[in-house]
């Protein structure tokens, strides 16, 4: 279980059980919003219960799908989460953050004729 302080001051238990049935919760939003479905090994990754995930995976993996997905669909569907981002280097940080934003603009309808791309701020 995992401790943690809501911003009313009050203490919240976040079950490893509650992050999983959110995953899968989430999960069907993705393939509404977006026509996703992951693979086996990123089914596994996405619906851990671990409070800290890594993916040592090789080239083509779907790391960046996986993890924008992941990212897009938590700001969705929990009001006022708060989320870290941390790669090696800045440049991989900025793909990730930009596959998110296109995410998140995709489901809110905001890329298209007189919306330029990029005018939602992640």
């Amino acid at each position: 279980m995992k401790l943690w302080r809501a911003e009313s001051g009050l203490i919240v238990w976040r079950t490893k059980r509650r992050r999983v049935q959110s995953a899968q919760k989430r999960l069907k939003m993705a393939e509404a919003l977006w026509g996703w479905q992951p693979h086996t090994a990123q089914w596994d990754l996405f619906c851990s219960g671990a409070s800290v995930r890594v993916a040592a995976c090789g080239r083509r993996w779907g790391k960046t799908e996986c993890l924008s997905i992941d990212i897009a669909t938590l700001a969705l569907a929990e009001r006022g989460c708060r989320q870290l981002l941390v790669a090696p280097t800045e440049f991989q940080a900025r793909i990730l953050g930009e596959a998110v934003r296109e995410r998140l603009e995709k489901a809110f309808g905001q890329e298209g004729p007189g919306r330029p791309a990029g005018t939602l701020s992640v």
